[in-house]
């Protein structure tokens, strides 16, 4: 239980990992901060002698303090490109003087910035796969869980799946095609109507996967399934995986003041959950419960009150 987050700190050629238990979902808003005030707050988190293995990871930062260049994702980042654009933009005024650059590809993307073997050293947990008869069945109701583009040479066909998602989509294989091409048929949404869902871009002729956010392990246990296609993935979004299939996206794009409202609710995020008071609230349902050390960290950068005042200045002057 928790968001757990690595923050790495490079210094020349010295590496200091640091460790949070319940910042992950923080991450966003916590750099935007600035760099003192979250540089401080990393220093103060518990050292680890290594990052943490997959699936646990939840978020990661690296600092490299000689080159001024800071590296991060977080899953707060994970679909909607505009706002990602947007606050990408808006932190690199925060950062002034280092090079600063999202992560896409997680945990791929950090093994190689620091240049460390970390990927092969990872277990691969077992894919979702589904039946035939179960996808057939899949029906959208009360949500969507993915988009899915099957793009051939003159034509898009577009449809939207409920609990099917990414993952068992690709892991069935492209016999799935077919059985994609059977459901409902949609228009391309606007991206303020599917931001929050899955997309996937298959596209036919070219032989190409394009898929909106980072699954660690898919490809790697999936690839056999699709033979002679390539794969492109990661924290994309939904508007900038349809770019990278081809896919015309200008008037589908979230109008600007959307994308204000959305960056400003990621920048004031903040998490006030209280180990302590959960602790005690499992206890008395189990009086024998345990918990690990680390339940109770309760780490997190302050805001000093120039930050609290400037916290909605993006609204009233725009970029």
């Amino acid at each position: 239980m928790g968001q757990r987050a690595n923050y790495i700190i490079k210094q020349d050629n010295n590496i200091a990992i640091h460790y949070n238990h319940w910042r992950a979902n923080c991450i966003a808003a916590d750099l935007y901060l600035g760099g003192k005030q979250f540089i401080k707050f990393v220093e103060e988190c518990q050292l680890n002698d290594e990052i943490m293995n997959e699936p646990w990871i939840e978020g990661c930062v690296i600092i490299d303090k000689s080159a001024k260049q800071l590296f991060f994702w977080t899953w707060e980042l994970s679909n909607e490109t505009s706002v990602t654009e947007y606050y990408v933009s808006s932190l690199k005024n925060k950062w002034q003087g280092w090079n600063v650059q999202l992560l896409k590809n997680r945990m791929y993307d950090v093994e190689k910035v620091l240049g460390i073997e970390y990927i092969s050293k990872q277990e691969l947990s077992k894919l979702n796969t589904w039946s035939n008869e179960k996808i057939i069945n899949d029906k959208v109701e009360e949500w969507t869980t993915a988009l899915v583009v099957i793009k051939s040479e003159d034509n898009l066909f577009v449809t939207k799946t409920g609990n099917l998602n990414i993952e068992a989509i690709v892991s069935f294989g492209q016999g799935i095609i077919p059985l994609l091409q059977d459901k409902p048929r949609y228009e391309l949404p606007n991206e303020d109507d599917e931001a929050t869902h899955q997309c996937l871009v298959i596209d036919k002729s070219a032989k190409k996967l394009f898929i909106s956010q980072s699954e660690f392990g898919l490809w790697e246990q999936a690839k056999n399934l699709w033979e002679g296609y390539e794969f492109r993935m990661g924290d994309f979004g939904y508007i900038e995986t349809l770019q990278f299939a081809g896919i015309e996206t200008a008037n589908l794009t979230m109008a600007e003041d959307k994308v204000i409202e959305q960056f400003n609710s990621i920048v004031n995020h903040d998490s006030n959950f209280d180990p302590y008071e959960m602790a005690e609230r499992l206890t008395n349902e189990n009086s024998d419960i345990q918990f690990n050390p680390d339940f109770f960290d309760t780490g997190k950068p302050q805001k000093t009150m120039w930050n609290k005042l400037m916290s909605g200045v993006k609204t009233v002057f725009g970029k």
